[in-house]
């Protein structure tokens, strides 16, 4: 019988050692799970001890685990190689009370208990058993009923440890701060629920006695329901990633990553840890209670409440809530509890009590103008829309259609559109902004090769398929085809009498060539379905590597680039951008270009640094604001310059480079000179048609086109701007008499702020030399350069950049040019000496530049334009006069 792939490939590994520990590397089928020793009552602070058991994790983890099965004699554990840098240090055994037991190896002998039972201390005065287990760490089953643990790492040293006893070995974890503390009080919780449960059992216990008593007895008494309280077990049973996971073994890491979110959606519950008791935190958590209570909502936004609305966001901007992996972690649990120091609330109130804080902000914000403790700032709050609390929420009720049970039925979103959507919530290891989203999105299935390797599934199947036995090759592939959508697999076909011949549903013929094997294996449904969905989850490769298999996997399936465009990408380390240089320009960091950030007073609250990309977010549909592109899709493959890793190149036409620039929009004032630029100096006239719209990138924040009415709202807005100021958009929003431009005023801010005001010299389609006239007064008229187009760009444009329309992506984009001696043939690209040799080539309409053929052409992207007149495809009217280029961006 032909064992699966996954055994085959690393069973070798674990042969020849006599037995297993959970020490050594856990296939992609397994997991290991904590089970955490109580402590002594009221005493939180006592060390921390505990098993680490294997148990089977599989596609159908109800079959017996196929490992070698352990002798239960007790041998030396050695553990396989890397086991010291897991943190694991052999120990001496420790009763409660002091006195040392010294485990050597032969001198005991296997316990006669059930493995998790305790081995009575026969030292007297021993308050607490010490547990020894026959097989610890070893299991044939499906894991028992546990709890998954959600917490943030932190940045401390590793200055604790919990002791995991394997036999009759000791070995210690180090762990951080945080997580022992997460652990020791769910450990001191989880005793107290125990002791109500057994009284409770104690109550049921009596109830069902009294049932079964003489009919003398209290007819009240014999009819009272006598429910079964919950069992749960003696030890707390958690999984945590820190602790059943090697952390610095990439294979095994590799492997347990695409299995977190089944992990998570089969545990008990799970805890939440935010973190220990501090500041005012009690009181938020108290205060989740009142503010679910519908009739006294408007009781709470009072003057005398504003404490603990100050409290309650200062507690959503713990860590916690910013975390990546909280997404999935929280998506699929059953159940879920949100732990702070001693306090405790179920998942659903604390965010139906979060949505409830979002929805009266606006009644909120002013409570917080009127108090001096706070400054007096109505800001003081930050921007809850943006903040991660608030869109875990909302990502929770919007990323899935599930049934009346909870359970997931449809995922909405791609990955391109969860990785936009999620740009509020972080990684310290930033690989795993990419990781940690991919089982969320519909068009994507994470996959490790390492744990599935294709190159053998396929061998396997194409064995059987040249062997005629074409119904085991099917359920192969549709194991596989489960494996991958996290389904049950199908029964096995029956075997036949003489295996030797095959299947008894084997269709003929047997001799199929390789070609043949291989054409009839991309047609099962599994090939289609791993081809189209797989995502490969590899922690030994670059970040930059990453980031371009991310890009690759979303402009392939979506034939766009706007992706481009968008802010999601984490910040390379040091030693990764000595070594590769910084990440290519059309990978959009987040620390540069995300259009809000934590601002440091109050800590966490959330401001804008940046305006809002114009190419909007993708959702549950494809929501884009403007077609510069004539909507036209790039099908061909994501394409790198050979030679070149970091260089990408795409197609399309220059329509305009930029002529002048005005000072950026910083912090959302807007400079008085733009008004000078566009020629509107008498404000008690209404403003340029063409100055408004550019303002607004003639969009609402929905996507529809600005209204007239905003024309009316900008005259009333810059009416407010002293002679020679500049206008503040912070101030006109605070001002409560003038809520009636504030939605103009916000969509100035979301479109310009930090951009500049470019001013744009057209090409003609017969390449003219002259600066573009004509009717449009989008794209020129006559008049002079008042009436030249007009632009928003990113701040640090400059004179000589190209204006143009790239296929594939919404918006225009702003190109810097670059040239430098060309490489000889076979020499690899070095960005080091790219940048020591390079020369910037400025653009003009007037004189294009003369490229020699002994110089290589690259193009910066500097981000995206809003050209007013060109963004609706416009420029496609006369593309057959347009000549495509190809632009190599770095």
């Amino acid at each position: 019988m032909v064992q699966p792939y996954y055994l085959q490939e690393q069973r070798g590994k674990k042969e020849g050692s006599g037995r297993i520990s959970a020490r050594d590397r856990i296939l992609p089928t397994e997991i290991r799970i904590l089970k955490l020793f109580p402590g002594t009552p009221g005493n939180r602070n006592e060390e921390l001890q505990g098993n680490l058991l294997w148990h089977a994790f599989g596609i159908n983890d109800t079959e017996k685990a196929r490992r070698p099965r352990p002798k239960l004699a007790v041998l030396p554990g050695k553990g396989h190689e890397g086991a010291n840098d897991y943190g694991w240090t052999t120990g001496k055994l420790k009763s409660t009370n002091g006195a040392q037991k010294e485990v050597e190896n032969g001198n005991r002998q296997a316990s006669p208990q059930p493995p998790g039972q305790p081995v009575a201390d026969t030292q007297a005065g021993s308050s607490v058993s010490t547990t020894v287990l026959a097989a610890a760490g070893l299991s044939d089953g499906p894991p028992p009923s546990y709890r998954a643990l959600s917490y943030t790492w932190g940045t401390e040293a590793e200055a604790e440890s919990i002791k995991i006893i394997d036999r009759n070995d000791i070995y210690e974890i180090k762990i951080r701060p945080n997580l022992a503390s997460a652990l020791r009080q769910l450990r001191e919780q989880y005793h107290v629920k125990m002791k109500a449960w057994k009284k409770e059992e104690e109550v049921s216990s009596q109830q069902r006695k009294l049932a079964r008593a003489p009919t003398w007895v209290n007819l009240n008494m014999i009819n009272a329901p006598a429910q079964q309280p919950p069992r749960e077990e003696p030890h707390l049973n958690l999984w945590v990633d820190a602790i059943c996971i090697d952390q610095k073994d990439d294979v095994e890491k590799s492997g347990q990553i695409p299995r977190m979110s089944d992990i998570y959606m089969r545990a008990k519950e799970v805890c939440v840890w935010l973190g220990d008791e501090a500041g005012d935190s009690a009181m938020a958590l108290d205060f989740v209670d009142k503010c679910l209570r519908f009739d006294q909502i408007d009781q709470l936004i009072t003057d005398s409440h504003v404490r603990e609305w100050a409290a309650f966001a200062e507690l959503l901007r713990r860590p916690w809530f910013s975390r990546r992996w909280i997404v999935q972690e929280l998506t699929r649990a059953a159940k879920a509890t949100i732990y702070c120091g001693d306090k405790e609330v179920p998942w659903k109130d604390f965010a139906d009590a979060v949505s409830l804080f979002r929805q009266n902000q606006d009644r909120i914000k002013p409570l917080f103008k009127k108090d001096g403790s706070f400054g007096n700032d109505p800001d003081y709050i930050g921007d809850l829309d943006e903040l991660s609390a608030i869109r875990l929420v909302h990502a929770s009720d919007h990323l899935f259609h599930r049934d009346e049970d909870g359970r997931i039925t449809e995922r909405l979103l791609t990955l391109e559109g969860l990785m936009s959507e999620l740009t509020a919530f972080e990684a310290s290891e930033p690989k795993d902004t990419v990781f940690a989203i991919v089982w969320l999105a519909r068009d994507a299935t994470p996959v490790s090769n390492k744990s599935f390797p294709i190159g053998s599934i396929i061998k396997t199947i194409e064995g059987f398929a040249g062997e005629g036995n074409i119904s085991r090759a099917s359920t192969i592939s549709q194991s596989v085809e489960a494996l991958v959508n996290g389904a049950p697999p199908p029964a096995p076909p029956p075997r036949p009498a003489d295996d030797h011949h095959g299947d008894s549903t084997s269709t003929p013929p047997h001799n199929l060539k390789p070609g043949e094997r291989a054409l009839m294996v991309r047609s099962l449904p599994f090939w289609q379905l791993l081809q189209s969905k797989r995502f490969e989850i590899d922690y030994s490769k670059s970040l930059v590597h990453i980031c371009c298999q991310f890009l690759e996997f979303c402009i392939t399936r979506s034939g766009r680039l706007d992706i481009m465009c968008r802010p999601w990408a984490p910040d390379q380390s040091l030693e990764e951008t000595e070594k590769d240089g910084p990440l290519p320009t059309w990978i959009r960091q987040l620390s540069q270009h995300a259009p809000f950030s934590k601002s440091p007073a109050p800590p966490g609250a959330l401001e804008r640094i940046n305006a809002d990309p114009l190419v909007g977010r993708p959702g549950t549909r494809e929501r884009r604001h403007y077609i510069a592109d004539n909507r036209l899709k790039v099908f061909s493959v994501f394409k790198i310059k050979p030679g070149t890793p970091r260089v990408l190149l795409v197609r399309g036409f220059i329509i305009s480079t930029v002529c002048a620039t005005d000072g950026a929009a910083r912090a959302g004032v807007i400079p008085s000179e733009w008004l000078k630029r566009v020629g509107w100096m008498n404000r008690s006239e209404d403003p340029p048609e063409r100055f408004w719209r550019t303002l607004v990138g003639n969009r609402t924040q929905g996507g529809e086109k600005a209204p007239a009415l905003w024309r009316r709202a900008c005259k009333e807005t810059f009416a407010n701007m002293a002679d020679g100021g500049d206008l503040d958009t912070k101030k006109l929003l605070a001002n409560e008499h003038m809520r009636g431009v504030h939605p103009f005023v916000e969509r100035v801010k979301a479109v310009a702020f930090k951009r500049s005001l470019l001013q744009l010299q057209q090409r003609t389609p017969d390449d003219s030399s002259r600066p573009s006239q004509g009717p449009n007064p989008g794209l020129g008229g006559q008049g002079g350069a008042e009436n030249r187009t007009l632009a928003l760009g990113p701040h640090d444009s400059k004179k000589g950049d190209i204006v143009a329309i790239i296929y594939g992506c919404s918006v225009p984009l702003l190109l810097r040019m670059y040239k430098c001696p060309k490489r000889l043939e076979g020499e690899p690209f070095d960005y080091k000496d790219f940048s020591e040799k390079r020369e910037r080539v400025k653009w003009s309409v007037q004189k294009p530049p003369e490229i020699l053929d002994t110089d290589e052409v690259y193009f910066e992207f500097i981000g995206e334009c809003y050209a007013h007149g060109m963004m609706d495809g416009e420029a496609w009217k006369t593309a057959e006069h347009w000549d495509t280029k190809e632009f190599a961006l770095i």
